[in-house]
């Protein structure tokens, strides 16, 4: 596969079918190593900004270095044919429960926040009664 880097920092494939002639100041490539060469003249926050607008990828404020750039944009322009988790961060689609110890106090409370009905004092205090300065799960 060959890619091409337009002025407005975006990374565009080209197919076998476009005309391959390269220029020797061109923006394309279609190798890592072809990568680093072609980035090696460019400012850090344009390799930010390439980085920050291929889809689906969270967004970045910077870079380590020019290395760990080059390397992340490649992995995230290869198909995804490796191990999965392992190329690029993507975004999260959906927030994780954390998990609590079973029965625990902070369980019962996570139970209730996360039904999809509204929480109600009512609730709360069904399931946790209050004993002196502690809260203790309702014996019911």
């Amino acid at each position: 596969m060959l890619f091409h880097v337009t002025p407005e920092d975006r990374i565009r494939v080209m197919n076998e079918h476009e005309p391959t002639d390269r220029n020797p100041g061109d923006s394309s490539f279609a190798s890592e190593k072809e990568l680093q060469e072609v980035a090696n003249k460019w400012p850090m926050k344009r390799l930010v900004e390439i980085w920050n607008h291929l889809p689906g990828l969270e967004r970045v404020a910077r870079f380590t270095d020019r290395k760990t750039a080059i390397r992340r944009i490649w992995r995230a322009l290869q198909p995804q044919t490796e191990e999965p988790g392992k190329t690029a961060r993507v975004k999260s689609q959906s927030r994780q429960r954390p998990v609590f110890r079973e029965g625990s106090k902070a369980a019962q409370v996570c139970t209730l926040l996360c039904r999809p009905e509204a929480l109600c004092v009512a609730a709360v205090d069904d399931s946790v009664q209050d004993v002196g300065s502690c809260a203790l799960p309702a014996v019911k």
